[in-house]
C-alpha cells in the first residue's frame, strides 16, 4: 500500500467527497427489493473476545463486509483502554505506530495516539477497478496486554451523522453506506 504524507489527508477526504468519490456508474443492488444508497454495510472486530496475559500479543481484525457495494473512501475510528493494552507498530521502518491495513488502494492516515486510546484510520482507492468490494479485513490490529482488566473495542461512530468519525462512502456518492459497526473486549488477566 502506498503511503502519502499526513498533510495530504484533508484535502484528499475533501476531494474525494466533494467530486462524489468516482465518475463510474454504480453497480445495481443485489435485491432489487434493496434500495441501493441504503446503508448495508458491516463492521466488526474479529474475534469479538480476546483474552490476553500481561505482556503478550494477540491480533484482532477489522472486518468490512460492504453488502455487495463498491466503495472507494473510508475513515475510521476505533477506541481502546490505553492504560490495559497498547497497540504494537505493525510498521517499525515508519514514523509513528500504525496497524497493518488492506481492502483499499492507498493508506492517506493510520496512526495510533497511545494516550488517548485512539486508532484513526483513512484510505481509499482512486485506480479504475480497485475500489473495495464484497467483505475483507479492513486493518489487523496487534495489541499486548499491559495491567489486569477489561477494555472495549469500539468505533466512534453516530449512525446517521455526517460528521461521523467511522463511514465508508458509496463509490460515485457522497453517502456513507455504514448500517453498524460492532465492538469487541480484550480481557487482560
Amino acid at each position: 500500500m502506498r503511503r502519502l504524507p499526513p498533510s495530504f489527508a484533508p484535502a484528499i477526504v475533501a476531494v474525494l467527497l466533494l467530486a462524489g468519490c468516482g465518475t463510474t456508474a454504480p453497480q445495481q443492488p443485489s435485491s432489487p427489493s434493496t434500495l441501493y444508497d441504503e446503508p448495508v454495510a458491516t463492521l466488526r472486530f474479529e474475534p469479538e473476545a480476546v483474552t490476553l496475559k500481561t505482556g503478550e500479543t494477540a491480533e484482532v481484525k477489522v472486518m468490512l463486509d460492504l453488502k455487495g457495494r463498491a466503495s472507494q473512501t473510508y475513515q475510521a475510528e476505533i477506541a481502546y483502554d490505553p492504560a490495559l493494552v497498547e497497540v504494537v507498530d505493525a510498521d517499525p521502518k515508519t514514523r509513528g505506530n500504525q496497524v497493518s491495513t488492506g481492502m483499499y488502494e492507498t493508506g492517506v492516515e493510520n496512526t495510533v495516539d497511545a494516550a488517548a486510546g485512539r486508532i484513526r484510520l483513512l484510505g481509499y482507492s482512486i485506480t479504475e477497478g480497485k475500489d473495495a468490494t464484497g467483505q475483507g479485513t479492513l486493518a489487523t490490529i496487534t495489541l499486548r496486554g499491559k495491567k489486569a482488566g477489561s477494555s472495549k473495542l469500539s468505533f466512534e461512530r453516530v449512525p446517521g451523522d455526517s460528521t461521523s468519525k467511522t463511514k465508508v462512502i458509496l463509490k460515485g456518492t457522497s453517502k456513507d453506506l455504514l448500517a453498524d459497526a460492532g465492538t469487541a473486549t480484550v480481557t487482560v488477566h
